[in-house]
C-alpha cells in the first residue's frame, strides 16, 4: 500500500482564465458552446491567462507538433475497433490525416478529417 505523505509546502492559489468570443442567441447557449469546446479533448482552445501573486502569465498549451494531435485523433478513431493497432499516421493537409491500421488480420488506410486545424 502506498504511503500518503503531506506536501512540505502548500500549493498557491492562482486565477486561471480562458476567454472565447461565441455567437449565440442567449447567454446560456454561449456558455454551453464554450463548455463543449473546453471538454473536447482535441480542442485547440489551449491558451490560458494565469495570475500568480499578481503577475499575469499567458500560457499556451497547444501541442508544438501537429503529428501529435493527429496521432491522438487516430488513436480515438481506431479505438472503436477492438484489437486494432495503428501502423502509421501522417498529416495530409491542415485539416486531415491518413491513418493506416491493422484489424482482424487486415491492413487498412483511411483518410480522416481532423475537425481541428493541425497547422503545420
Amino acid at each position: 500500500m502506498k504511503k500518503i505523505t503531506r506536501r512540505e509546502k502548500p500549493m498557491r492559489t492562482m486565477r486561471v482564465t480562458w476567454e472565447i468570443d461565441i455567437d449565440a442567441d442567449t447567454p446560456e447557449e454561449a456558455a454551453e458552446r464554450a463548455l463543449e469546446i473546453q471538454r473536447n479533448q482535441y480542442s485547440t482552445a489551449t491558451v490560458f491567462t494565469v495570475i500568480d501573486k499578481g503577475k499575469k502569465h499567458e500560457i499556451d498549451l497547444t501541442p508544438s507538433n501537429p503529428i501529435d494531435v493527429a496521432m491522438k485523433q487516430a488513436e480515438k478513431h481506431v479505438a472503436e475497433l477492438p484489437g486494432a493497432k495503428i501502423l502509421n499516421c501522417k498529416i495530409v493537409d491542415d485539416w486531415a490525416y491518413e491513418v493506416t491500421f491493422e484489424h482482424e488480420g487486415c491492413k487498412e488506410t483511411q483518410l480522416v478529417g481532423s475537425h481541428v486545424f493541425l497547422g503545420r
